[in-house]
């Protein structure tokens, strides 16, 4: 294996670990943590609870 190929496999992981901690955050302390294109808010990620209370709201009005 390359130095280069190493260096992708080991970044590629180091993103599934980030997405690990975003959604471990997410489900224990609550943490919304947005997601965004260019500066631009365009989606979220958050708990379940946090989930389920905008549905109630939304289904509400």
């Amino acid at each position: 294996m390359s130095v280069a190929e190493a260096r992708s496999r080991f970044t590629d992981v180091l993103d599934v670990l980030d997405v690990l901690d975003v959604l471990n955050d997410a489900a224990t302390r609550g943490r919304i943590t947005r997601v965004t294109n260019r500066g631009r808010k365009i989606a979220a990620v958050a708990s379940m609870h946090v989930a389920e209370s905008t549905e109630r709201a939304q289904d509400e009005h």
